[in-house]
């Protein structure tokens, strides 16, 4: 390795042991700031946030009052709202140093949450002419841009948008693949080929070293769905609701994670209307 190498890597190595303390010295700041830039941009909609506050000595930081605006043409003004999240932080002795990753991606340090706990979730799912619901709408609002910024993570939907803006390259592909195919399997071939150049791509992005975050496990505490349907509103509550773990041992680029917390929120409550 030449000297040129070494000063690169004990350059990373400085910049990656250092950057958790910085970032603990401004962290109420910059959390607030990363939960309202993230919801509004993976959402579209206007995100709020009361306060956000790093306690040090538990390794834990807190937020109050966040709210999510709902989609236009929707009666209520919000359509989701968390009055305490709480995120358990591994100690920094055990996560600021830089990690080589799986799938021969460089290293990049990884911050672990141990546990991301929404205290009380209160969401309004309205649905309109017994199809569409806010719910819905948001959630698909929020997994195209993840899959636009994240293809190789979300490949049948990153498949079907680059499909979409580019069709001249249907043909092509379906000329390429050499082998004659039902209309069904002409599809495979081609999703299976687009998101072979997403992946490739996405890896390459990967590849830059880069703050990760990995979250453990999410837990609600309480869950109230109020839903609007048929000019009638039922409230339904649930308890102790797992939303599993993000990130795997690799974590998920930092500026990715709050769109993919929203997503397994929107994707959960879903799942859930009765």
């Amino acid at each position: 390795m030449n000297k040129l190498a070494v000063l690169a890597f004990s350059l990373l190595l400085f910049l990656s042991a250092i950057l958790w303390y910085l970032a603990k010295g401004s962290l109420d700041d910059y959390l607030r700031s990363q939960v309202i830039l993230q919801g509004h941009y993976y959402s579209g909609q206007q995100t709020r946030i009361g306060q956000a506050q790093y306690i040090p000595e538990t390794n834990i930081a807190l937020f109050s009052q966040f709210s999510l605006t709902n989609l236009k043409g929707y009666t209520q003004s919000e359509a989701l709202i968390i009055d305490k999240i709480s995120a358990a932080l591994l100690s920094p002795q055990e996560s600021t140093q830089p990690q080589q990753l799986t799938r021969g991606l460089s290293a990049s340090q990884i911050i672990t949450v141990e546990q991301l706990t929404l205290n009380k979730v209160s969401v309004n799912f309205e649905v309109r002419d017994n199809s569409t619901s806010n719910i819905a709408n948001l959630n698909k609002l929020v997994t195209l841009q993840l899959a636009k910024d994240y293809p190789a993570l979300y490949p049948n939907v990153a498949a079907k948008l680059y499909a979409k803006e580019h069709p001249e390259l249907d043909a092509e592909l379906i000329k390429k693949s050499h082998v004659a195919t039902a209309p069904n399997e002409k599809t495979e071939v081609n999703k299976a080929v687009i998101a072979s150049k997403a992946e490739r791509k996405q890896n390459k992005l990967l590849g830059k070293a880069k703050t990760r975050i990995a979250v453990q496990a999410i837990i609600i505490n309480e869950l109230t769905l109020t839903v609007t349907q048929n000019k009638q509103t039922k409230v339904y509550s649930f308890k102790g609701v797992s939303l599993g773990e993000v990130g795997d041992v690799n974590g998920l680029a930092s500026n990715q994670v709050g769109g993919e917390i929203l997503r397994r929120l929107l994707e959960k409550v879903q799942a859930m209307k009765p």
